[in-house]
């Protein structure tokens, strides 16, 4: 990271400034006296309230735009993603406890700021910290560090034979691993018990040993070694997502 966008970072990092006064609930004026004394100390003159950007940074040429919001609403994305047409860059500044209070969301929060080239800075009683800075998106390498999501999905696009689930729902849902569960189910309960050979030889699967040794829905259990019966739940579940499947037999075919 260089330029304007590191230095910000690494200043945003080791900045604080003691706020006297401080109360138990923080206003917006709060946070602009934060952010308003971090910008000067880097060389910017700044303002309140122009031409409704809630504090605008200016030196030299650049133009940066912070919106202050007591909590991270779509309406505060809205404001940001608005400035961007005049600004050459723009932050949102919240408290540190707003950001705490989207919990497991909070990850998928900065990934939209990120994503929408919005900077992100936090304000505590230590005063305003920049969490990460308004940069360009790098959608090619944030790509490639998915490609093995990409092939998981697309393998299960691919190797699903049946068309059973409804986009949207709610509940269990049938996957791939389920459909080689039901054909090996099958396999069993034909023949009471089955050994892993013969269940490779009829279906195809090259996985059959992994399927019974982590036997995730506990469907299977072992007779002897290499041998294997349905369990009660098993045969229970089998004989459930065979009446889901009813009428789409293509779904108990090998590979």
């Amino acid at each position: 990271m260089t330029g304007f966008a590191g230095f910000l970072f690494s200043y945003g990092k080791s900045y604080g400034t003691i706020m006297e006064g401080w109360g138990d609930l923080m206003l917006e004026t709060d946070l602009y006296a934060s952010v308003k004394t971090m910008f000067e100390q880097l060389g910017y003159i700044v303002r309140g309230e122009v031409g409704g950007i809630d504090c605008l940074a200016v030196k030299d040429s650049v133009m940066i735009a912070i919106e202050l919001k007591t909590s991270v609403s779509l309406k505060l994305i809205y404001q940001a993603v608005e400035r961007q047409k005049v600004c050459e860059s723009v932050y949102i500044a919240v408290p540190k406890d707003a950001l705490k209070a989207h919990g497991k969301s909070k990850k998928q929060l900065i990934a939209l700021l990120r994503r929408l080239e919005i900077g992100l800075i936090e304000v505590s009683g230590q005063g305003a910290v920049v969490v990460f800075d308004a940069v360009p998106y790098d959608m090619k390498r944030v790509k490639s560090s998915a490609k093995r999501i990409r092939t998981r999905i697309k393998g299960e696009f691919l190797n699903r034979k049946n068309d059973v689930n409804i986009g949207g729902s709610r509940g269990k849902i049938m996957t791939r691993y389920k459909e080689k569960l039901v054909l090996i189910a099958s396999l069993i309960e034909e023949n009471k018990t089955s050994t892993i050979a013969e269940i490779k030889k009829m279906t195809g699967f090259h996985d059959v040993s992994n399927i019974f040794r982590k036997n995730y829905y506990k469907w299977f259990e072992r007779v002897k070694r290499g041998t294997y019966a349905l369990t009660g739940k098993g045969i229970e579940e089998y004989k459930s997502l065979r009446t889901l499947l009813e009428g789409n037999e293509k779904t108990i075919q090998k590979d």
